[in-house]
């Protein structure tokens, strides 16, 4: 019994050492890919995170027992300032306490896309090196509650839907759904209502 040990330990000690040599040639022979590409000049890259951080400024944490509509009011507000030919061109549904779907029709009904996220966000506890509902720039970075769950996705989101729209993009006749849950984050009924 005492040597099944040793050679079972001497197995995964085999094993490891393979994972470790192998991963050591890998990174010694990879090729840089290369520098990152800017996709936007550094004066739009602040366009876009102002208009970002006006977002992430909503305090809009999801309670699993209650629902308090004042920052989900002031993000809805805030979107429809911030994209308005969305609001112009799209239906808007609404489902739960505040998960919108926007939809742009499109001639091709069998045709459909749905781009989904939410924005609704967990509570700020614990430290913060900056404020957590700040949405400000610090060091090249935007910070703040939902910066990454998932306030930046959503943005990312109706930003190229608006600005498509904006050039008159037609989609292809494809019908277009941008949708966002505001209880992602408590397990809640938003999106599940919608997609039924």
């Amino acid at each position: 019994m005492k040597y099944i040990g040793l050679i079972i330990l001497a197995a995964v000690l085999g094993f490891l050492a393979v994972l470790v040599i192998n991963a050591v040639r890998v990174k010694s022979t990879a090729r840089r890919l290369g520098d990152r590409k800017a996709f936007a000049s550094p004066e739009k890259q602040l366009e876009y995170a102002d208009r970002l951080g006006r977002m992430i400024r909503c305090e809009t944490v999801s309670h699993k027992e209650s629902f308090d509509d004042t920052e989900f009011k002031k993000l809805r507000d805030t979107v429809k300032e911030l994209f308005p030919e969305i609001h112009k061109m799209c239906e808007k549904l609404t489902f739960s306490q505040d998960c919108w779907v926007y939809i742009l029709r499109g001639a091709d009904q069998s045709r459909n896309i749905m781009l989904m996220s939410h924005h609704d966000v967990v509570g700020a506890e614990g430290e913060w090196k900056h404020p957590p509902f700040c949405g400000q720039v610090f060091d090249g970075a935007l910070w703040g509650r939902g910066a990454v769950d998932t306030k930046t996705p959503l943005f990312a989101e109706l930003q190229a839907c608006e600005e498509l729209i904006a050039e008159g993009y037609d989609f292809d006749g494809i019908n277009l759904y941008i949708a966002s849950s505001n209880n992602e984050e408590v397990g809640g009924d938003g999106m599940v209502l919608a997609t039924e």
